[in-house]
């Protein structure tokens, strides 16, 4: 009876575990093409936001850049004209040249206040990256990941279902195998004479 019970149950144990290595590589190939693409999107996205970040800090640093010139060839050249009314006593008084000096100065502090706004602008156009980002990733890789970490949690239930089914098999061979031991026939050596 033992030997029947246990070459069915081999024969049931080794279906299952056919149908569960079966289930298993076609979840292992949906978990690639989704670990893949958790990957590709994830690369794409971050070397696009890299590129909109560069872009706007070398757009930034150019206008920068153009401003400080600009304002600085501007004081040259008022700093020439003064020199040169000196150096020809065309400066009227202390006056023109303390007016001059109140125009230096504020000059100084427009550029300064026109680059604290170029700052604060860059500064809000990278966090509206970052903000375009975050939600790209919300919308887009997030799925993606959710659908990963279903199919690994179902992957490493397979794993667990098929140990137990390897077990059961194993279990019903030996029994099988015990039971053929015991309805092998006997043979006894040596007649009775």
């Amino acid at each position: 009876m033992g030997f029947l019970l246990g070459a069915f149950g081999k024969l049931a144990a080794g279906q299952r575990k056919r149908d569960i290595q079966a289930r298993m590589m076609r979840i292992q190939s949906k978990l690639r093409i989704a670990t893949r693409q958790v990957s590709n999107v994830s690369k794409m996205l971050e070397n696009n936001k890299k590129a909109e970040i560069n872009l706007v800090n070398s757009t930034f640093a150019s206008l920068s850049m153009a401003v400080s010139t600009n304002v600085n060839n501007a004081m040259q050249a008022q700093n020439s004209d003064l020199w040169q009314r000196g150096q020809t006593g065309q400066l009227q008084d202390q006056q023109e040249i303390t007016n001059y000096n109140n125009m230096l100065t504020l000059s100084q502090q427009n550029l300064a206040q026109f680059k604290s706004q170029i700052e604060a602008t860059k500064a809000f156009q990278l966090q509206q990256i970052e903000d375009k980002y975050e939600y790209q990733n919300d919308m887009l890789l997030e799925p993606l990941k959710m659908e990963e970490n279903a199919l690994q949690l179902e992957k490493d239930s397979l794993e667990s279902q098929l140990q137990i089914a390897d077990a059961d098999y194993k279990a019903c061979q030996q029994m099988e195998q015990a039971d053929a031991k015991d309805m092998a026939p006997k043979y006894t050596a040596g007649g009775g004479g």
